[in-house]
C-alpha cells in the first residue's frame, strides 16, 4: 500500500503547508516548507517518519516542484529532479480514508500541477515527476 504525490507551482513566503491529510494527533501525512527546505512527513499510530531536504529559497513567486511517496515501509521524496535520502524505517501507512485531504491550507502562491498516484511510483518516478 502506497501513495505518491507531485506538486509544481510558485510560492511566496518562507513557510507553507502544501498538503495536510491528518486524521488525529497520531495519524497523518504532511508536506511543508520552511526557510530553506521541504519536509515530507507521515505519522502512523504516533510514530513519525520524515524526509527533509531539497533547496528552497523563500521569496516572491519562487518556483517549486517536488514529488513524494508515502508507504508502509518508506517515505521518499525528490525536489527539482533530485532524489532525497529516503526514510526506510516506517512500519505502517496511516489509514486516512475517513478524513479530509487539505490541499495548500497554509499557502500563498499558485499551484500549476497537483497529482496523486495510488501506488509507489519509485525513486525514478518521483525524480522524473519533480523535474
Amino acid at each position: 500500500l502506497a501513495l505518491s504525490f507531485q506538486m509544481e507551482g510558485l510560492v511566496t513566503g518562507e513557510s507553507s503547508t502544501f498538503a495536510d491529510w491528518t486524521l488525529d494527533a497520531n495519524n497523518g501525512i504532511q508536506i511543508t516548507s520552511g526557510a530553506s527546505d521541504f519536509t515530507f512527513t507521515q505519522e502512523a499510530a504516533g510514530v513519525v517518519d520524515s524526509v527533509t531536504g531539497g533547496s528552497y529559497t523563500s521569496g516572491v513567486n519562487t518556483p517549486f516542484n517536488f514529488a513524494s511517496t508515502h508507504a508502509s515501509t518508506l517515505v521518499a521524496a525528490a525536489v527539482d529532479g533530485t532524489s532525497l535520502t529516503p526514510d526506510t524505517t516506517p512500519t505502517a501507512l496511516p489509514d486516512l480514508s475517513a478524513t479530509t485531504f487539505e490541499l495548500a491550507p497554509t499557502f500563498n502562491g499558485f499551484i500549476k500541477t497537483f497529482r496523486v498516484w495510488a501506488d509507489d511510483i519509485g525513486d525514478t518516478g518521483i525524480a522524473e515527476a519533480s523535474t
